[in-house]
Formats: C-alpha cells, structure tokens, sequence
C-alpha cells in the first residue's frame, strides 16, 4: 500500500465542489501530489470549437518502456436537489463503510488511487518504464476542450503509450465482477421535420408537421440495424424527445423535431450509420433536416490480440477473489479518445449509485483498486 492514503485523498477532492467545467482547485491537488512525487508536469486550458474553456492535467515518471497511462476526470454531474441528500455531497463522509459524496464514485475515488499508485510506483528503486496520470475538468458534458485535445497536444510533443486504464468505475458488488475492454459508440440527432400549416378545420390546405415527425419515427424505429457480435449486443435505438405544436388546439403544425440516440456495436463506423440512417429518412419522401449532436465512435481492445485485459484480470482475481467478465455495456468514457493512441479498457469501482443521489463508493473497493493497480503496474514498469 502506498504511503498516499488513497481514501483520504479521495475525501479531499470530493470536498472541493467540481461542476463541469468549473472544477476549482481539483487539479491544483492532482498538481501539488504529483510535484511532490517528483513527476513532470503539464497543466493544460483548451478552449474554442462551440465549448467552454477547460482546464486539463498530465504528468508522467520515468523515462523508459513500458509507458502505461492512467485516465481519470475530476469534473462532476450536478447535484440535484440538495434537500434529496440524506449526506452533504461535498462533505466525503465515511459511514459504514462507504465514502459519501457527489464524485466519490465516478471518479475522484479513480483519480486518488491513480495518485496513490503513482506515488509508489516512482519510489519504486526497481522502476524502468514509465507511468502517466492524464485528467481532465470536462468528461462529463461537453468533452470538446479536455482529454480530446490534450492527448493530440501529448501526442504532437513525442508522448507515446504502450496501453492505458481508464479508473472509470465499472464493477458491481465486488472489484471482480467485469472490466469494459471496450465501448457502445454514441450517435445523438435531432430531426427537423417540415410540413404546412393552417386550420384544423381546413386539413385539405395543410401538411401536419407531427404526423410527418410519426412516420419518420416509424421508419426510425423500423430500421434494421446489426445484430450485434461476441463483443456487442445489437445497436439500439431509443427517441429522447418530440417537440411539435405551435399551442393552441385549432392549428396544425407547420414545423415539428425529435431527437434520437443510438448506442452503436463494433458493425457501424459512425460514418455507416450516420448513411443507414439518412438513407432511411429518405425513403419517406417528407422534407426534414437532421442536425447530428453528437457522434462518439465504438471501440474495443480484443482481449485475443492484446495482453493488456488478461494480464489485469489475473491481478484482480488475485486480489478480489473473482475472475472479472469482459464487457462492453454502459455508457461513453473518455477511453473513446485513448484508444486512437493505444490500447484501453476501463476498470475502476462500484459504478452502482453513479449520478444518483447520495453517490457513495464502498472504501474497500478504494483500497482494492488501490492494492490492484500497484500490482498491476509493478510487474509492468519495475
């Protein structure tokens, strides 16, 4: 165990309030730790491209090979209403056995033990390799100005990785139940759906924008997409919103949009299925104009054609008791963007009461991923 306590560390950050992208003196912490670990380091701010400003940090120990990079964030979700909380979302406190707090899980409990590991891996007298710390203050909204961009910057200057580990929490009830060796790609649109609009009593002179939106919805919710793969299950679809009408009850509507997600298998590019999906539109012959929100590629690390996943799980079912599963379900990580660079999957704690109310992390899950990642790593870099 690191002499860097990793719960502390943990409770330290959550007590400093970190709403994306305004994440206060969170990466004024990660700096001054990794200062004293004798790191170098970079503090980065991105701004422009339609987003805000975004402060984002990098530090690395060691000069040789292997280079093994830790991604982590330190911005959070909002809270909520805070008469909901039975404990202070900024407060850290530990009660049986869970740390409580807005981050606790997902994921300054990911960056502490980043920095605690860190801290041991560099007085390490055996270290060859290199380990790195990446964090950013936007992976939680935007996710224009943060790890995106930081890591073309790194890349720009010589930074190369052998394999990273995104401390994005992943398990269950137990720090063995899966490690995500790879992600759903995320495409978000919004449809603009046009018609003609007039008196309800006079539909022969109008073209009714909703029922146009209905059937482009139809043809959406129609539409075969893939079946999945041994990594995947099947791409689905889901409508977000529907907005139409102009509020009043004797007019048709001449303009009416929804918005739709799909979370994507490996058997789409964002490309494919960004044509599957006009082409689609297209064949209801109705006048519309997509606007695409959001377009986060798939990916995936075959465990089969990488050690990185397989020599992990022997350390966590070492240290937990459980072989983990390999998974690609959940949400989006930053790993989408690691993964243009090196190979990636995602490991961390219980990602049970993320963004809920009263989010807490079990503090022997902090410790074990403390206790995982110093293996982990040990028998890499030293």
């Amino acid at each position: 165990m690191s002499n860097l306590c990793p719960v502390k560390i943990t409770q330290e950050l959550v007590r400093i309030k970190s709403i994306t992208p305004d994440v206060g003196k969170c990466l004024d912490v990660v700096e001054k730790y990794m200062q004293d670990i004798g790191a170098k380091v970079y503090r980065k701010v991105f701004s422009g491209d339609g987003s805000y400003d975004v402060d984002n940090l990098y530090a690395r120990i060691g000069s040789g090979q292997p280079h093994i990079m830790l991604v982590g964030h330190v911005d959070v979700v909002a809270v909520g209403n805070l008469q909901d909380w039975k404990y202070n979302p900024w407060g850290g406190e530990i009660i049986d056995g869970n740390l409580y707090g807005r981050g606790s899980a997902d994921m300054k409990s990911g960056v502490a033990c980043a920095i605690s590991t860190i801290s041991e891996i560099a007085n390490d007298p055996n270290l060859s390799g290199s380990v790195s710390i990446l964090i950013t203050g936007d992976e939680e909204a935007d996710a224009v100005n943060g790890s995106k961009k930081l890591l073309e910057y790194l890349h720009g200057k010589g930074e190369k990785w052998d394999c990273a580990l995104t401390l994005e929490p992943t398990n269950f009830k137990t720090m063995g139940d899966q490690i995500k060796i790879g992600r759903r790609g995320s495409l978000t649109a919004n449809v603009i759906v046009k018609g003609k609009q007039g008196h309800v009593g006079y539909p022969e002179k109008t073209n009714n924008a909703i029922h146009n939106m209905n059937k482009l919805i139809a043809s959406l919710l129609e539409m075969k997409m893939d079946n999945g793969n041994d990594y995947f299950d099947p791409s689905s679809l889901q409508i977000v919103n529907i907005c139409g009408g102009v509020g009043a009850n004797n007019v048709v509507p001449g303009i009416a949009n929804f918005t739709f997600n799909i979370r994507f298998s490996s058997e789409f590019t964002s490309d494919t299925l960004q044509d599957l999906i006009c082409k689609t539109l297209d064949k209801a012959g109705l006048e519309y104009d997509m606007h695409i929100l959001g377009n986060n590629r798939s990916f995936i690390t075959e465990p089969n054609k990488n050690t990185l996943a397989d020599d992990l799980s022997k350390v966590i079912e070492k240290i937990s008791g459980s072989k983990p599963k390999y998974v690609t379900s959940g949400g989006t990580s930053d790993s989408r963007f690691v993964v243009e660079y090196c190979p990636v999957i995602d490991y961390g704690v219980s990602c049970q009461t993320i963004h809920q109310v009263d989010e807490y992390v079990p503090v022997d899950h902090i410790n074990q991923l403390n206790q995982i990642l110093i293996e982990y790593l040990k028998n890499k870099v030293c």
